[in-house]
């Protein structure tokens, strides 16, 4: 009796080997779709749930193609800066007396970015995915037990030590979620304290971030997405089809059918821009302005890496910018990483997503260089309506204006009519080919158009999804998105679309004594200003007729018509196109005669950050 009991005491060893035998009645069906891996390419029947579990099982995981991140933040810590340094300055003197004496722009490129990668990679490591980080060594510690305890209980074959196991479980499981809930209570707190010190340092990109952790949000996450019929794709090759599908549609718009074709300035027209090679002291200060904490292009060089030496980067990236400016020639690596951002809606239909562009971060100082020799002189060109993208200008100075004109004409009973229009998708339906000349119309001078166009030679993007890269393919329309140069280029082109508009005579309202005031921009967001229906319909056809000259997709989004007459303000339809625009029983939000919120938009935006900003103060005293 004593050698069976002690027999079914036993347990086996905790190393176990598990066998899956073939199951008889799998039937893997004639197509093999997603599982060329797994099974042939003959086949016959149908496939049934038997023979899903056996594929499963047999299916590799496929591994991501996505880059593994560096830890950049090291680098704030000073000795592991120094090592960095150091590393970087060894690798460049031993390849300065090993290097060609004239080797091309491609070479000299690939070398750069091997010895900034490599040095990272030796010093810095690459990031660890933490799951669960409030968890402190303590609580993994009692998780480990808990698992230990778990396998005892599957293992034990005597019920009484079984039931004894259990109870342990039972009480280790508590300690477990007590002591995890405490770690989360603590860590709330510290983004609480974290948020705290952000705002007080205007870090409001900070801010944003923690707020969206505290609500335990992640919208960055990918969702299954539907093709163009609504059907639902399933395997990831299918769905990385899709993407590639959607973002070819929006980045290659067809052709207008009558662009508009500007006089280019002659030469004493040309403005007076330096064309010289970039200095040191230019490379310098792009440097430093570039902001940290911005993600890398497909190079996975950072912001931080070459502000760690910058001596050094200055000296090479210098040489590497006189070669591009001389020979109007870029790596060929400098492309596009698109990043799905979710939107509101559905995100299972690609529309509801917006594709961020990440570059090249040393192909940023480059532009920004080429931006400080073009801003200061394009800026005297353009229209004193715009405000969007312009040093010293603001959304929230257009909303001050339009606001006392809204209110003056409240006071003095004077009618108003107002269009809200926006360009839909106007970044990625520029025509190139009319926006050269158009920039050229401008003074731009041949050579900085020329190191401009380069950068749209043969561009191409491949999109990051579920951590895998999809195929590259062409970009032919409209301007690089996250690229410092492509909001001048915007401008450009509807300053010139608005002159174009108001040029034939003046239907705005009264500013002084001598000129009217058509409208107020904000980039491509405009509010059209007249004293009557009949001019801002003019004024509203007219746009959209010169708008249809230089977008390749061409379309007008009117968000909002207002109307102050002298008897009521009123809230007009959402209408564009040959039929005028009437009225219509739609919002009445701009109806209160005091006018409290002229622009809700804006201010609901505002009351938002406002929220979340108090949110995360809040959050900390509530955990006290």
């Amino acid at each position: 009796m004593t050698g069976m009991r002690s027999y079914n005491e036993l347990s086996p060893r905790s190393l176990n080997i598990l066998l899956i035998m073939g199951d008889k009645n799998a039937k893997v069906g004639a197509e093999n779709d997603s599982c060329d891996r797994a099974i042939g390419r003959h086949g016959c029947g149908a496939r049934n749930n038997n023979a899903n579990i056996k594929l499963k099982l047999r299916k590799v995981k496929q591994q991501g193609q996505g880059k593994r991140q560096l830890e950049i933040g090291k680098l704030k810590c000073q000795n592991i800066n120094k090592e960095f340094v150091l590393e970087l300055r060894n690798r460049f003197c031993a390849l300065a007396d090993s290097t060609d004496e004239d080797p091309d722009i491609q070479t000299k490129w690939e070398t750069i970015k091997n010895t900034y990668v490599e040095a990272a990679t030796k010093i810095l490591g690459y990031r660890d995915k933490k799951n669960k980080e409030w968890l402190t060594p303590s609580t993994w510690q009692k998780i480990e037990q808990i698992k230990q305890l778990k396998v005892k209980i599957l293992n034990t074959k005597s019920l009484r030590l079984q039931k004894q196991v259990q109870e342990a479980y039972k009480t280790k499981d508590k300690e477990v979620k007590k002591s995890a809930m405490n770690d989360k209570r603590a860590f709330v707190a510290m983004l609480a304290c974290k948020a705290e010190g952000a705002a007080r340092r205007g870090e409001m990109g900070a801010v944003y971030k923690i707020t969206k952790q505290l609500c335990g949000k992640n919208s960055s996450q990918s969702a299954p997405v539907k093709d163009k019929d609504g059907n639902n794709l399933l395997t990831e090759s299918e769905q990385a089809a899709r993407w590639v599908q959607h973002f070819r549609e929006v980045l290659n718009c067809p052709e207008p059918e009558h662009p508009a074709n500007p006089t280019p300035a002659d030469n004493i027209g040309l403005l007076n821009i330096n064309t010289s090679p970039p200095t040191e002291t230019e490379v310098r200060s792009a440097i430093q302005i570039t902001k940290d904490g911005k993600a890398a292009g497909s190079d996975s060089i950072h912001a931080e890496m070459l502000k760690a030496d910058l001596n050094t980067s200055v000296k090479v990236l210098t040489d590497l910018f006189r070669n591009i400016w001389d020979k109007n020639v870029i790596p060929v690596d400098w492309e596009g990483l698109i990043a799905k951002i979710p939107k509101k809606g559905n995100l299972q239909n690609c529309n509801n997503w917006r594709g961020i562009t990440l570059l090249s971060i040393p192909s940023k100082v480059f532009c920004r260089i080429l931006l400080g020799r073009i801003d200061t002189a394009i800026d005297t060109k353009l229209r004193q309506e715009q405000a969007g993208f312009r040093k010293g200008r603001g959304c929230t100075d257009q909303i001050f204006t339009l606001r006392n004109i809204i209110e003056q004409c409240l006071e003095w009973n004077y009618p108003l009519y107002i269009n809200f229009i926006d360009f839909q998708k106007a970044f990625d339906s520029l025509h190139r080919d009319t926006l050269w000349k158009i920039v050229q119309s401008y003074g731009v001078t041949p050579k900085l158009i020329a190191l401009i166009k380069m950068f749209y030679h043969r561009f191409e993007c491949s999109v990051i999804t579920n951590g895998n890269l999809t195929d590259w393919f062409p970009v032919k329309s409209g301007v690089r998105q996250g690229c410092i140069i492509s909001p001048i280029l915007l401008l450009i082109a509807i300053d010139w679309s608005m002159r174009k508009t108001t040029s034939d005579k003046p239907r705005g309202i009264q500013w002084t004594l001598f000129t009217q005031l058509e409208d107020l921009d904000y980039a491509d967001d405009l509010a059209i200003l007249s004293t009557n229906h009949t001019h801002l319909q003019e004024k509203t056809d007219r746009t959209d007729r010169f708008e249809h000259k230089y977008l390749q997709n061409p379309s007008l989004h009117i968000w909002d018509v207002y109307s102050r007459t002298n008897q009521s303000c009123i809230c007009i339809g959402q209408t564009l196109g040959p039929e005028p625009v009437h009225p219509a029983s739609c919002s009445q939000r701009l109806t209160h005669p005091n006018i409290s919120h002229p622009a809700p938009a804006a201010f609901r935006g505002l009351q938002l950050l406002l929220r979340s900003f108090k949110g995360n103060v809040s959050a900390r005293s509530s955990m006290k």
